[in-house]
C-alpha cells in the first residue's frame, strides 16, 4: 500500500517525465544488469501507479514502450539465411566446431528477451486496469491513439514469437550451438523457444478485446 501511494503521487508530479526517460535510458543501456534493473523499476511503476494513470501519463507511456520495443526486439533471431548458410558451410567440420559459433551476442538476446517478456506483462496488468475500470461504466483514460499502440504492441510481439517458434530447423542448429542451453546439464532439452511471449501477447489481446467490448455494451 505504502508503495502504490508513492507511486501514484509521482504519478502528479513533475519528475514524472524525467522518471521514464531515466527508466528508458537504463533499459536500452548495452549492459545486462542496469537493462534488468531498469525494467524491473518500470514494472513496479506500472504495478503501483497504473490504476492512477491518466490520459497523459498513457501518452508519455505508449510512446516511451513503443521505443523500448522496438529497440529490444531480438531481431537477429530471424536471420535463419546466415545461421542455415554457415551450418551447410560447416558439414564436414568436426561437431566441436559447429558448436562454437553462434552469430550474435547470446547474453544480449537473452536480455531482450528476458526485458519484453516483464514489459508485457507489466503493461498488460497497467492497461487491463484501465479497460476494466471502463467496461464498469467508469471513464476511459487511454485515448483511441494509445489503444492502438498497445494493440499494436503485443499483436508485433506475438507475431514474432509466432515466426520464430515455427521455425522449427532454425531452433535446432540454435540449440546445437548451444544457445539457450542449461551448462553441465545431463538431460535432453528442448529447443529455444518464445512460447511464453507468444502465449502472453495472445492472451492480452484478446482480453482486451474482450473488455473493450464490454465496455461499449455498458455505455450503449
Amino acid at each position: 500500500v505504502k508503495w502504490q501511494v508513492k507511486m501514484s503521487s509521482i504519478v502528479e508530479h513533475s519528475i514524472l517525465g524525467a522518471l521514464l526517460d531515466l527508466l528508458e535510458d537504463m533499459i536500452l543501456r548495452d549492459v545486462n544488469h542496469v537493462a534488468r534493473i531498469g525494467v524491473a523499476g518500470l514494472h513496479q511503476f506500472l504495478i503501483g501507479a497504473g490504476p492512477n494513470f491518466n490520459a497523459f501519463i498513457w501518452k508519455k507511456l505508449c510512446v516511451s514502450l513503443k521505443r523500448i520495443f522496438a529497440a529490444t526486439t531480438p531481431t537477429v533471431l530471424e536471420n535463419y539465411d546466415i545461421m542455415m548458410e554457415d551450418e551447410v558451410g560447416s558439414k564436414e567440420a568436426a561437431v566441436e566446431d559447429k558448436k562454437k559459433s553462434i552469430p550474435f551476442s547470446s547474453d544480449g538476446v537473452l536480455t531482450m528477451c528476458i526485458v519484453q517478456l516483464q514489459l508485457l506483462q507489466a503493461l498488460g496488468d497497467a492497461a487491463v486496469s484501465s479497460f476494466r475500470s471502463a467496461s464498469k461504466g467508469n471513464e476511459m483514460v487511454i485515448a483511441e491513439e494509445e489503444i492502438s499502440t498497445i494493440f499494436s504492441i503485443f499483436q508485433d510481439r506475438a507475431e514474432f514469437a509466432q515466426r520464430f517458434n515455427s521455425h522449427a530447423s532454425f531452433r535446432m542448429e540454435l540449440s546445437r550451438r548451444g544457445f539457450m542451453s542449461v551448462k553441465d546439464s545431463s538431460a535432453k532439452q528442448p529447443p529455444p523457444n518464445l512460447l511464453r511471449q507468444e502465449t502472453i501477447s495472445l492472451g492480452r489481446y484478446n482480453q482486451f478485446l474482450f473488455l473493450l467490448h464490454e465496455g461499449k455494451q455498458s455505455v450503449s
